[in-house]
């Protein structure tokens, strides 16, 4: 049964009981006697995980996608377990310098005219009006 329990960790114990024709408080005492921990409990590589797709760019911690791989887990709950963990904290904050400094000095850019990712070198700055400039490629 424990093994049950940590292959599919993300169902509820309402599901396990309606599956098993149990209370939900029966299935959480055979959960708590066999030593699974909750559902939603900290997970270390869980939240590792979280950290490096807020890393990568591709999510928040507001962001709904960034959290979709994770049933149990929730930008309330990850964020009380930064709370609880303060090195969790610090690696989140490393992430968010991270993604802000890559914002603020990007490595590559999406060519508007070709649609192709380039390095930035590619491209050069002109003036076109007094206030406005535009960013385009060298060899168009």
């Amino acid at each position: 049964m424990e093994w049950l329990f940590k292959k599919y960790p993300h169902k509820t114990l309402r599901e396990w009981a309606s599956e098993w024709g149990l209370s939900h408080e029966r299935v959480r005492q055979l959960r708590e006697q066999l030593n699974v921990p909750p559902r939603g409990s900290f997970n270390k590589e869980i939240a590792m995980e979280i950290i490096e797709y807020i890393r990568s760019g591709k999510g928040t911690v507001s962001t709904a996608r960034t959290y979709e791989n994770y049933p149990s887990v929730g930008k309330r709950k990850f964020l009380s377990w930064c709370k609880e963990h303060p090195e969790l904290g610090e690696a989140l904050q490393e992430a968010l310098d991270y993604v802000e400094f890559q914002k603020k000095h990007p490595t590559h850019k999406k060519c508007q005219i070709t649609g192709e990712t380039l390095p930035i070198t590619e491209f050069i700055k002109i003036e076109t009006l007094r206030t406005a400039t535009a960013v385009v490629l060298k060899k168009l």
